[in-house]
């Protein structure tokens, strides 16, 4: 005999995110077991993505990185793609602008201003990283290396002398020069030269004879080689100091042999070759050596040595922090940061050095407004301050760290980062849970390692206040293969997006020049493609939504005879049901939505999936749901 016994119908009146935590009975109910090509931006909703759409493409190697970029105010806006290849590619005429060479791997890129151009005017240089090379730099028309070598070879000085005090120099303790490499576009200059004997007049060393003491033209042979790192560098600086003096200056005017005045507006010199003779006086015109009192300090003084030293070849990754660019070292356990405002210069000590006992090695750094996140696998130190005197680093977190360059985003003072141990998020300015992933673990435990280093990627849509991670999960795949989306603004807020026409290798919010943003992701089939087609057409996703196994209360253990699906949203017409009482192994077929869907199956324990496959351009939503049952007392 069986005693059909009512049960009160079970509603959902309104959905959460994905959550595969291993205790099923844990799960929320209203979450789900499967949430594939949906998000949660309306809220209490599932809705369907639309999309991709093809965006550009085919470009002649993979995008690997993605960026805005303008030179000027008054210049085109670019959406820039550096190709695998090494080509900088306008993403939107699909033209090659430039090349940062071959082989770039994974670079860093950045946006980062300066002076530039014949006419120095202020401008925004591109700036990437380049295995095994200095970093570079593209001011719209070249791509040129950043930074100078400093030179590695005084001067060397010759003097004539006179016992006439007229239109002469008379040194009573001593002078010395030096020189710098000056690019006359740009206006930046190397470190300087060494000062060695050679290029010294003292009371004891090259010291005028006593009969004649006065100093009429210094001539200065000037070893101007091509520097080793160092592009657009055509000019020199030459400095003095004063009659016993240690702080440089620069002579207003310097003279080739026949008197002419080589110096420009700059105070600088052409290079003449290997080899630069100046004079600084010229005996023959009855002009002295320049007097002390016009010697030029120019705006930011003169270079001490080793302040102007290029960035570290090799960079493998950087940051853009307090208007300094951090780049870290191919020994990833020492980070360097430029002068403040100069991405060009890296003054000998400006760096941090990290023991590996400490910091096992750098992965990742975040930049901050008012700190920089270091990261190594398994730790997490800030930075803070402008400079040496305000610099202090302290640890954050010494058991968590991030797994790869790429696999950390910023959201205001917020971080969002992969872990080894699950997706976290860092908060500052307000608390927060540490962790955030734990609903998705399982998921992130299957991220493929190999991937870690470069592979993965994050970035927020902040139209949409949404989180989206490319991973990859399956070892077969070159590239990305699953994006993770979490929505910021939800309590379980994780979806996935996957079947792509094609796998993911980074994806980016991406500013376009009407100041329009949306979230475009680079394919292994070197096209680019919006994640959301925003045009309406027809998207080439389909959505599935597989709730979790319910019952979850007291009655998880009786006998149901299942009745109807009551589901509400929009497009319905356009879903499908399917459903499952033995735990997932098989479903039925799929039907049609109905406003009350027939199920007419038993079980302890149903499982429901909704499916939307027709590609009909609309945002096809799951609100709300009821289902309806029947308890079955007695046999069965």
């Amino acid at each position: 005999m069986k005693l059909k016994v009512d049960n009160p119908p079970l509603e959902w009146q309104g959905f959460k995110g994905l959550n595969i935590q291993p205790d099923v009975l844990m799960r929320p109910f209203d979450s789900m077991a499967v949430l594939q090509n949906m998000d949660m931006f309306v809220p209490g909703s599932l809705r369907k993505i639309i999309g991709p759409l093809k965006l550009a493409g085919p470009f002649p190697a993979p995008i690997v990185e993605m960026i805005a970029w303008r030179q000027q105010s008054s210049t085109p806006f670019y959406d820039i793609g550096i190709g695998s290849d090494g080509g900088i590619y306008d993403l939107i005429a699909g033209a090659k602008l430039a090349s940062i060479g071959a082989n770039p791997g994974q670079p860093f890129v950045c946006v980062f201003p300066g002076t530039g151009l014949p006419t120095n005017e202020a401008i925004n240089y591109l700036l990437s990283t380049v295995p095994h090379a200095p970093p570079v730099k593209f001011d719209g028309a070249a791509v040129t290396q950043i930074g100078c070598s400093p030179p590695l070879t005084a001067l060397t000085l010759a003097f004539q002398q006179s016992n006439s005090n007229v239109n002469t120099y008379l040194m009573q303790v001593g002078i010395q020069y030096s020189w710098t490499y000056f690019n006359p576009q740009t206006l930046h200059e190397s470190s300087p030269s060494p000062v060695e004997n050679s290029s010294i007049i003292t009371t004891t060393v090259n010291t005028p004879a006593l009969a004649t003491p006065y100093i009429t033209q210094v001539q200065l042979t000037i070893p101007t080689i091509p520097p080793p790192i160092g592009s657009g560098y055509t000019r020199i600086r030459v400095y003095r100091t004063r009659d016993g003096g240690a702080t440089f200056f620069l002579p207003p005017v310097l003279y080739d042999a026949g008197g002419n005045n080589l110096s420009d507006s700059n105070d600088s010199i052409l290079i003449q070759g290997n080899q630069t003779v100046v004079y600084d006086g010229y005996a023959a015109g009855g002009i002295g050596p320049t007097d002390d009192n016009l010697l030029v300090n120019p705006p930011q003084g003169a270079p001490a040595i080793g302040a102007n030293n290029p960035p570290p070849v090799g960079a493998v990754w950087g940051a853009v922090y307090q208007s300094r660019l951090w780049l870290v070292d191919p020994s990833l356990n020492t980070l360097w940061f430029s002068n403040i405002g100069d991405f060009q210069s890296f003054g000998i000590y400006n760096y941090f050095r990290f023991p590996n006992t400490i910091l096992d090695e750098i992965t990742a750094l975040i930049a901050l407004s008012d700190r920089l996140i270091v990261n190594g696998k398994n730790t997490a130190r800030q930075i803070t301050g402008t400079n040496f005197t305000s610099f202090v680093e302290v640890p954050v977190d010494m058991r968590r760290g991030a797994v790869g360059r790429r696999a950390a985003v910023t959201d205001g003072d917020k971080i969002y980062v992969l872990t080894y141990q699950s997706l976290a998020r860092l908060a500052f300015a307000e608390a927060g849970p540490p962790f955030i992933g734990d609903q998705i673990k399982p998921l992130t435990d299957s991220i493929q390692k190999s991937s870690f280093q470069t592979g993965i990627n994050a970035d927020i849509d902040t139209d949409r206040s949404i989180l989206y991670f490319a991973v990859r999960l399956n070892a077969g795949s070159q590239y990305n293969d699953t994006i993770i989306l979490a929505d910021l603004g939800r309590e379980s807020p994780f979806s996935t997006v996957v079947g792509l026409p094609t796998q993911a290798i980074t994806i980016r919010e991406l500013e376009f020049a009407d100041g329009s943003t949306d979230i475009v992701f680079s394919g292994a089939d070197n096209n680019i493609y919006r994640l959301y087609d925003n045009t309406g057409g027809p998207g080439a996703l389909v959505a599935v939504a597989q709730f979790q196994q319910i019952p979850q209360d007291a009655t998880y253990d009786l006998w149901k005879v299942w009745q109807n699906f009551f589901p509400v949203g929009t497009d319905l017409a356009n879903w499908q049901a399917q459903f499952s009482v033995d735990g997932g192994k098989t479903f039925t077929a799929l039907i049609p939505f109905f406003t009350k869907t027939p199920i007419g199956l038993n079980g302890v324990q149903i499982i429901i999936q909704c499916v939307h496959n027709k590609n009909n351009g609309m945002a096809a939503l799951l609100s709300r749901a009821k289902l309806k049952s029947e308890l079955k007392m007695g046999i069965h």
